[in-house]
């Protein structure tokens, strides 16, 4: 291109080609060129408080100038299209005005229709990816103002080339969106909100491939396969996706000590919740995750409790754990009450509290009740969720009921 630049340039009505110069045409030998882009910094990835913000307020993007908003109808799908897909913003500004394509069968996954994008950084084998009712929507929405958009210009006969259209010198819209706009209008509306993380740090979204990286990490978090993945954001080999899996990293311990950690008889972990991420991130034993909390034992010891880790003093649970905790109590509960039943029917009494079966599951139900105590309490002191830690040795515990009682 740059030894044929006049022509292009005269060929293509493009006049700058003929900025090319020899640096453009200058090749790197083995070992001297430069390292491509580090890792995003965590900071690129934004959590779902805020982008519940962001989706929550994202109509003062088309309210009027004169109510303090920006008269861009269109800038509130380009930002939905941003969270829901996680595509580049050229792909979504240069998205066909009829980009859907119909699955030939439903989807259990609540997935109805492709939707089709030019791939404007790395050429795949397929530029379709699979979106919900809700970017459908989003699409016949914008798709409905791009034909009024033509009406306008008396030009209602057609459709135009693009989904998005730039606003100006565009009366038969073949010019689509401009980025530049995209990015300052975001710019303006974060600072409008004062968006900020949870550490209290400004949030740019005018860098939209914040979206993207957050995208990109939720799939991660979420367990889908690399290989998928990978193929939904559009990268050819999994190197290009795998530094998502670094932000992951980072993500995970942020989220990980978040959480106060506590003792399965209720009480405070006493260790610092740091050196146990780093100690379950180093042991890199699955048994160690457990379903309701953490497996502190050292790597060189073995468990010799089975599944009694609701009496074991290593064992570790937080608040993100609740749901799991309040099932497994549920359950022992209603286990407790039909064995009772069984043993009722059988032997015409039921079990004493010396029956060994049932002295250990009331242990459990006493450490449950103790854990969601704790958990509820750290909830009422600072509205967030802390780590908690499991169980002691076996003692008499009040149940939770018995302890709302006496408060």
């Amino acid at each position: 291109m740059f030894e044929e630049r006049e022509a292009a340039a005269q060929g293509l009505g493009e006049r700058r080609w003929l900025r090319l110069g020899p640096q453009h045409a200058a090749l790197f030998r083995f070992g001297e060129k430069p390292t491509g882009p580090k890792a995003p910094p965590p900071e690129l990835v934004l959590s779902d408080a805020t982008i519940s913000k962001i989706a929550q307020n994202s109509a003062l993007l088309a309210a009027p100038t004169t109510e303090g908003g920006f008269a861009d109808d269109q800038l509130v799908r380009i930002l939905g299209l941003l969270i829901k897909t996680g595509r580049r913003i050229s792909e979504i500004i240069m998205l066909d005005y009829d980009p859907l394509v119909a699955i030939p069968f439903p989807d259990p996954n609540g997935h109805v229709a492709r939707l089709r994008y030019q791939q404007t950084k790395i050429m795949t084998d397929d530029n379709t990816i699979l979106v919900d009712q809700e970017v459908v929507d989003l699409i016949r929405e914008q798709q409905r103002y791009a034909l009024e958009f033509m009406s306008e210009y008396g030009q209602s006969g057609g459709s135009p080339k693009y989904l998005f259209l730039g606003r100006n010198n565009n009366r038969h819209g073949q010019r689509h969106y401009v980025m530049s706009v995209v990015h300052r209008r975001l710019g303006e509306f974060a600072a409008n909100l004062d968006l900020r993380d949870e550490q209290g740090n400004p949030v740019r979204i005018s860098r939209t491939h914040t979206f993207r990286h957050t995208r990109a990490t939720n799939l991660l978090n979420a367990g889908v396969p690399i290989h998928v993945a990978m193929r939904y954001m559009g990268h050819k080999t999994p190197t290009m996706f795998m530094h998502y899996a670094k932000t992951l990293a980072t993500v995970a311990e942020s989220e990980f000590l978040r959480y106060k950690k506590v003792t399965a008889d209720g009480r405070d972990y006493g260790r610092d919740p740091g050196e146990l991420f780093e100690a379950l991130a180093l042991d890199k034993r699955t048994d160690r995750i457990l379903p309701n909390g953490y497996c502190t034992l050292p790597p060189r010891q073995s468990c010799d409790k089975g599944n009694a880790c609701l009496s074991c003093t290593k064992f570790v649970t937080d608040a993100s754990f609740t749901d799991d905790l309040e099932r497994q109590r549920d359950e022992t509960h209603s286990l407790v009450q039909q064995r009772q039943a069984a043993h009722i029917q059988r032997f015409g009494e039921a079990m004493t509290s010396n029956n060994i079966w049932l002295r250990g599951r009331q242990e459990e139900l006493a450490a449950l009740d103790g854990i969601l105590l704790a958990i509820d309490g750290v909830r009422q002191e600072d509205g967030t969720f802390t780590p908690l830690r499991g169980a002691g040795a076996p003692q008499q515990r009040l149940t939770r009921e018995e302890k709302e009682e006496t408060a």
